[in-house]
């Protein structure tokens, strides 16, 4: 797992809370994770609720009951290349930058990235704001990542994502092609 860590200002505090992200981001697949958080910590997901998933949870017991069930869902889940920096005028707030590798129903998996704010007090995680897509997890869970062994295709393959009028009028159409859960090539 490839690490890079950025420390600048209160190189000392600012040194502290990027090891303390990456142990929090090692321990989201268990129940270690709320070890490392305040009660009365503020977790959110801003795009979640376009997918009617909770945007934000205002305490550790909250956030803990969502998670521990969400994680019944994600058997597998693993962080990977986890870059962090921390911000020159707050060495309270550190940012990471993580692909998570999250297995789909039929056993195959899809690559998200994510990007992460996190800060501190006192050793703990007192708010978190995470962004990815959240449209990748529903096609995950419906399987448009899974290889279909008649074909050797996804259904995520030629998938036409974009057939409407721009601007100025003309259509344009834009299907994607995946490779293992990645978008690879786009054409329009």
């Amino acid at each position: 797992m490839a690490k890079k860590h950025a420390v600048v200002g209160d190189e000392e505090l600012a040194a502290t809370n990027v090891k303390l992200a990456e142990q929090i981001l090692n321990c989201l697949g268990s129940e270690d994770l709320f070890d490392h958080m305040a009660d009365d910590v503020v977790v959110e997901f801003p795009y979640g609720p376009s997918i009617d998933m909770p945007g934000r949870f205002v305490n550790k017991q909250a956030f803990k009951v969502y998670w521990l069930e969400l994680l019944r869902t994600l058997p597998g889940l693993a962080m990977r290349d986890m870059v962090f920096y921390s911000v020159d005028d707050d060495p309270t707030t550190v940012f990471s930058e993580y692909e998570a590798d999250i297995p789909t129903p039929a056993g195959h998996s899809y690559v998200q990235v994510h990007v992460n704010k996190m800060q501190f007090r006192d050793g703990l995680l007192v708010r978190m704001r995470e962004f990815q897509d959240p449209q990748r997890i529903l096609d995950a869970r419906a399987g448009l990542y899974d290889v279909d062994p008649d074909t050797g295709t996804t259904p995520m393959e030629d998938r036409v994502l974009i057939d409407r009028p721009n601007l100025r009028g003309a259509t344009v159409t834009a299907a994607l092609r995946a490779e293992g859960g990645r978008r690879s090539e786009w054409t329009i």
